[in-house]
């Protein structure tokens, strides 16, 4: 140690650095190991994966180690102040270099995932849910707290805030100081939990599942201490051979009251735990207070039809929400309420608690007679009806190839405009265009369509490229060869229509579906229309196009051949510009007013005879596009040359 004060500054800095490097070190260190996101995050050097976080953690720590040897040498020896301090800047220096490095490699790593945490704090539930007798989506910041204490055991928010007031109180006293701490600092945790999951737009109670082992912990802390503390008092008079059997038996008195008040509620509901509320709320219609659901009751509504005569051949409807759940156990067809369909009507209507709760299906709305209820704690899970009612008979000779359309596409089949939003944004961005429609609604269309594997679609008003992507990936997901044609004339077309298919055939990063992430494959050709030619400007003069753009346009408009601009030009001076098969085509046009108002732009007898001469050797009709004609049709017709007069006569065929 040095002598002076003024001397012992660096050192005790160096002592300040080295606590903070260490502290920051083990933190990063043991962040980057504990999340595998981070751990499994590398590249590809040379076709060999490199997990380069790992390998950077792992470097950290061992530069950290030599860092903290040296840091602590110099600290520990009497070393001179300038020695001290350069010893400091190299170890800063050093240690800044590794933390860049590492802050780097970790934001690469995990962007995806606050990517992914970010949508899910931003970004509503699609099914509502009930709340203090409202159908809501976000049931706002009372949600938590309201359902900490309907979830929670009638003594467990109590007693955790009886033993923090003891510990409170005693938190100077030496027995429980330690206690106190801990107690507060688990209390913090699950306060600061429940708030920050309050920020989130998605709120379900089962996301407090983290905070409940805590509040056990709490729990049980606090019925020790008052069970003890009770033992302690006047009441209880012990002899000093009974303490150590009084202190055991106290042990065995806690644990008993923990498992009675915490377990044997839950237990008597097994399998369906979930089914579990606080039961001072019995005193109310719990079930206008907050959603039940999560499939509870579902597994025994189609237990109980599989006991039916030849389960195998009935037909259950389900409410929208819980079909998924209920097919999964149900040995019979089954199909959600929302499908319409044509064959014969259900033989039972299953019915479940969280539809009814949002009116997804008004209990009014059920058709045949109710036969059997499943009721778990007390509450009407699930509502099973017989023989429903008798849905439209469609003949066999309506029906033509492909799905027949219901009255209703609802979205939790073909989506909404929140999924087909968020759908954009994971490719484009947010706010890049209003109201998109939805892959699933395109794909809807063309199941509907009954189209076949090679089939072109044709989309006039193209818009965000919703149907583009939906072919594309429709393609992928059955391995067809479907085209496109996407037209929009807005000046979004290139920036928004055909980018947003450019993505998605070479793969988006950073979205959750695998198939989008990797590229749903395929090409396209992006085209724009040329500058227009219209007749009435042509005449007067006031817009004259090249050549080769009036030749693309006269082959197109009397042929539909599509031939590129640059591959049309005068050949002779007759000009010939195109060939196939069957004819010769002719232009004979400048883009001058001067070629315009001359005979250069007639066809004469002259003229004729050299296309006529030429037709014959290759054996073609010959088709001429001019301004006027010199020779009479009937002498045109015997040379078999077609003539077409720029404009008027290209215009009316």
């Amino acid at each position: 140690m040095l002598g002076s004060s003024h001397s012992n500054f660096p050192v005790w800095f160096g002592r300040t650095v080295l606590a903070g490097i260490v502290w920051l070190s083990v933190a990063v260190f043991t962040f980057i190991i504990g999340c595998p996101a981070i751990v499994c995050y590398g590249i590809q050097i040379a076709g060999i994966w490199v997990p380069v976080a790992g390998i950077t953690a792992i470097g950290l720590l061992g530069i950290v180690f030599l860092i903290v040897g040296k840091l602590k040498m110099f600290i520990a020896t009497e070393a001179d102040t300038a020695e001290i301090w350069t010893s400091l800047a190299s170890v800063c220096s050093i240690s800044g270099i590794c933390f860049f490095l590492t802050a780097f490699v970790v934001y690469k790593a995990v962007s995806p995932v606050f990517e992914g945490v970010g949508w899910a704090l931003t970004t509503q539930h699609e099914v509502p849910q009930i709340f203090l007798g409202k159908i809501v989506s976000d049931p706002g910041v009372l949600f938590y707290p309201l359902m900490l204490s309907i979830k929670s055991s009638p003594l467990t928010l109590p007693l955790s805030l009886i033993g923090f007031l003891f510990l409170h109180r005693q938190r100077h006293n030496p027995e429980y100081a330690r206690t106190y701490q801990i107690y507060a600092g688990l209390a913090v945790f699950v306060i600061l939990f429940a708030v920050c999951m309050a920020l989130g737009a998605k709120k379900m109670s089962r996301y407090l599942l983290p905070i409940f082992p805590i509040l056990d912990i709490l729990t049980a802390v606090s019925v020790h201490i008052l069970v003890e503390k009770l033992f302690q008092t006047g009441i209880f008079r012990w002899r000093q051979d009974r303490k150590m059997l009084v202190s055991n038996g106290l042990k065995v008195l806690t644990v008993g009251i923990i498992v009675f008040v915490q377990v044997t509620p839950v237990l008597s509901l097994q399998p369906h735990y979930g089914t579990y509320y606080n039961p001072c709320w019995k005193l109310t219609d719990i079930t206008k207070i907050c959603s039940f659901g999560g499939g509870y009751g579902l597994d025994l509504a189609a237990d109980y039809l599989n006991k039916k005569p030849d389960p195998q051949d009935l037909i259950v409807r389900v409410s929208p929400l819980s079909e998924h759940f209920f097919s999964q156990y149900f040995k019979g067809e089954s199909y959600p309420r929302s499908t319409y369909r044509e064959t014969r009507s259900p033989d039972y209507e299953v019915v479940y608690i969280r539809d009814v709760q949002i009116n997804k299906v008004p209990l009014s709305d059920i058709g045949g007679t109710l036969e059997h209820i499943i009721r778990l704690n007390e509450i009407d899970y699930v509502w099973k009806n017989g023989k429903s009612q008798p849905n439209k008979k469609t003949y066999l000779s309506e029906v033509k190839a492909g799905k027949t359309i219901g009255s209703l596409w609802p979205y939790n089949e073909v989506g909404s405009t929140h999924h087909a939003n968020e759908e954009l944004a994971s490719v484009m961005g947010k706010g890049v265009f209003d109201n998109p429609k939805g892959t699933q609604l395109i794909q809807r269309v063309f199941q509907t369509a009954n189209l076949s594997s090679d089939d072109i679609i044709l989309d006039s008003f193209a818009g965000s490229g919703t149907t583009g992507h939906a072919v594309l990936a429709l393609n992928r997901a059955d391995g067809g060869n479907r085209k496109f044609i996407l037209i929009e004339c807005e000046d979004y077309a290139d920036t928004i229509t055909a980018e947003r298919v450019r993505r998605v055939i070479t793969g988006v990063p950073n979205v959750r579906d695998d198939a989008l992430r990797e590229g749903l494959g395929g090409f396209f050709t992006y085209c724009t229309l040329g500058k227009p030619i219209e007749v009435e400007a042509l005449l007067t003069g006031e817009t004259l196009p090249s050549y080769s753009a009036l030749a693309a346009n006269l082959l197109y408009t009397t042929t539909g051949v599509s031939v590129g601009v640059e591959c049309l030009a005068p050949q002779n001076d007759d000009g010939l510009f195109y060939s196939d098969a069957k004819n010769d085509y002719y232009l004979l046009y400048q883009p001058a007013l001067e070629y315009l108002r001359s005979d250069a732009m007639i066809l004469n007898l002259t003229r004729a005879k050299r296309i006529q001469t030429a037709s014959r050797e290759t054996g073609r009709k010959a088709i001429v596009y001019a301004a006027g004609n010199y020779t009479g049709q009937r002498e045109l017709t015997r040379m078999g040359i077609i003539f077409c007069q720029l404009p008027h006569a290209l215009h009316e065929r």
